[in-house]
């Protein structure tokens, strides 16, 4: 794989949430990664989790069950998964699964984190 196309992952604590932002492609190799990751932070305690796809151009299957894996374990806590800014082509899919019901799709990390 092309280094331009993995999936870069950064995490920045706020207050009681914390904002995983994406950039790349997220493919099968990387949602497992992502899973993990997202899954670890869930079994620590940070059960607000708030993800910024405004730099991820394409996202298959295995990244949507990594955003699945993580609200499985924090929606039972009081906590949440919110989907930020995708682009047009992510869009459509979580439209399409119907996932954006399940998520919610917030303009900006902001709007995400203050939704109730």
């Amino acid at each position: 794989m092309h280094e331009k196309t993995k999936t870069q992952v950064t995490f920045d604590r706020h207050d009681d949430a914390v904002t995983a932002s994406l950039t790349g492609r997220v493919g099968e190799e990387d949602a497992l990664r992502l899973e993990k990751d997202l899954v670890g932070l869930c079994e620590d305690g940070a059960v607000k989790i708030v993800i910024d796809l405004s730099g991820v151009s394409l996202i298959g299957s295995a990244g949507l069950g990594a955003f699945m894996a993580a609200f499985k374990i924090c929606k039972p806590q009081g906590g949440y998964v919110r989907l930020v800014a995708p682009q047009p082509l992510v869009r459509q899919v979580l439209l399409t699964t119907k996932l954006n019901r399940l998520f919610g799709l917030y303009d900006t990390i902001e709007d995400a984190r203050a939704a109730t």
